[in-house]
């Protein structure tokens, strides 16, 4: 147990508040310190005064009441400083200006001390006769005085003037800012509400009111930009169904896209379950399924054009989880930073294509994404920065291209992916630099070709891939530069199988 700490005896309680008492708080220092410089200025100044007055005839400069009276003054001034910034109100003109007289007259006053002691302190000699000569010039020195008065009083008034303006300015600089962003709330929340109509054509409305909000948010708010972006993606990540035809499990087999059976429950985990928007059968027609359709797609249209143009759109985040995409268009979206979620999503539908998409330097995510649809291009695709992730995602739509797609730089997985359905297109992709792996990708099903591949840098890896060799992937490693770029399961070599098991499997025969 620590020992306890004694108490103070009561001498020592006496002494400590006679101190209080005695000793100037801290707040009240601006007072000690003019106190202090006015009983150092009047030491200093009395015989200073005096030995001036006695004709300047002095045997050796005064140093000491000179240095006095210096202290005194800086004492001064600071206090009288600490008073005007601690007072709620400015000081007053008059006593603005009074303060300025006396800080003039004292460098005035010090720059002769200092001639004066330079020159070694010289007698004063004074005529024994004034002649109209000296009156002229104590005139003209009376006058250049009044002048140099009136001109330190002008200056304070400019200053006062400039400090009012400045002042003014700043006010109205805030009472501006609080208007933008009382209009902005002002128009966020009637968009939001547009937005939740059951209307579409209001819910349209609302999308572009709340695009052009974020055109016209402040340039030094990027963060409202943000906020309606995540707002049209918070719409689109609610629970949707696309019209019959569009989702496995309900498609007619020559409408729908191939599955490999999970298709159905992986589907209502996406975001369409029995409580999603009515969209499907048993609601009220084809016309509102449209019209929820057209909402999603002016959404999706809305983000594409944005990030087509050099905008503040560009380099915000992105959080597209477990969306249902029956259809869109974000061909040549620039994805140039901040974070972009694809994951779980769902693409289904007639076409999704991001042709011509530039990734450099976000970090974009298809983990656990599923291709359904008829047809999804990376057709020019650029993947130059940052890094691009298919972990685990299902290839099993009807058509699939990153023909001529650019690799040059970062990282894009396809590492645990399958490639189970459909055609899938690597044809004329240029591998250029960067890293680009498919570890433990499934290979098993859809028709995967790399035509007229050109691997000139970087390294991408196949060498735990399993499943059937692509097609024209061989003649493209053989042609890669440097050579050892590509690597490539045993099975897949020129002297192997053609198809590599998967991991933990017996060779096939």
């Amino acid at each position: 147990m620590a020992p306890e700490t004694p108490s103070p005896s009561p001498v020592r309680r006496r002494w400590r508040a006679m101190v209080a008492r005695v000793v100037p708080r801290s707040r009240g220092w601006p007072w000690a310190a003019l106190a202090g410089g006015a009983v150092l200025g009047g030491a200093g100044a009395w015989p200073l005064a005096a030995a001036v007055w006695d004709t300047l005839g002095l045997t050796r400069p005064p140093l000491a009441p000179l240095a006095l009276t210096v202290a005194g003054a800086v004492l001064a001034a600071a206090g009288t400083a600490g008073l005007a910034r601690r007072r709620a109100a400015p000081l007053p003109l008059a006593w603005l200006i009074a303060l300025a007289w006396v800080v003039a007259a004292g460098v005035v006053a010090a720059l002769t001390a200092g001639a004066w002691l330079l020159l070694d302190t010289p007698a004063w000699e004074p005529p024994e006769v004034l002649r109209p000569r000296d009156l002229d010039a104590v005139a003209t020195r009376a006058f250049a005085i009044v002048a140099g008065l009136g001109a330190v009083a002008l200056l304070v008034i400019n200053y006062r003037r400039q400090r009012t303006t400045e002042a003014e300015n700043d006010r109205a600089e805030v009472a501006a800012a609080r208007e933008e962003t009382r209009l902005f709330t002002e128009r966020f929340d009637t968009a939001s509400q547009k937005l939740g109509s059951e209307h579409a054509a209001v819910r349209l409305a609302g999308v572009h009111a709340l695009a052009h909000l974020a055109d016209d948010a402040p340039h030094d708010r990027d963060e409202l930009v943000q906020m309606v972006i995540d707002v049209l993606c918070a719409y689109l990540r609610m629970p949707y169904r696309p019209e019959p035809g569009h989702w496995p499990g309900v498609a007619a087999p020559e409408e729908g896209a191939a599955s490999d059976g999970r298709g159905a429950a992986r589907f209502e985990g996406a975001g369409a379950g029995p409580d999603a928007e009515a969209a499907g059968p048993g609601d009220d027609g084809p016309l509102a399924s449209s019209g929820l359709r057209e909402v999603r797609h002016t959404v999706i249209r809305v983000i594409g054009d944005r990030l087509r143009a050099d905008t503040r759109w560009r380099g915000k985040d992105y959080d597209f989880t477990g969306v249902v995409f029956d259809g869109g268009d974000l061909h040549g979206a620039v994805f140039s930073g901040g974070r972009v979620v694809f994951n779980e999503a769902v693409f289904v539908g007639r076409r999704m294509t991001f042709n011509g998409a530039v990734f450099a330097g976000a970090q974009v995510s298809f983990n656990e994404a599923r291709f359904l649809g008829r047809r999804l291009s990376f057709r020019g695709a650029v993947f130059s920065g940052g890094r691009v992730t298919f972990h685990e995602a299902e290839f099993a739509g009807r058509r699939m291209a990153f023909t001529r797609a650019a690799f040059c730089g970062g990282r894009v997985s396809f590492d645990r992916a399958v490639f189970s359905a459909g055609q899938l297109s690597f044809d004329g992709a240029r591998f250029s630099g960067g890293l680009v792996t498919f570890e433990d990708t499934r290979f098993s099903g859809a028709e995967v070709t790399f035509d007229g591949a050109a691997f000139s840098g970087g390294q991408v890896a196949f060498d735990t891939s399993s499943g059937t060799r692509p097609d024209g992937l061989l003649p493209a490693v053989e042609a890669a530069d440097p050579p050892g770029s590509v690597l490539l399961p045993a099975a897949w070599r020129p002297d192997g199988t053609g198809t590599a098991p998967a991991a933990g499997t017996a060779p096939l025969d």
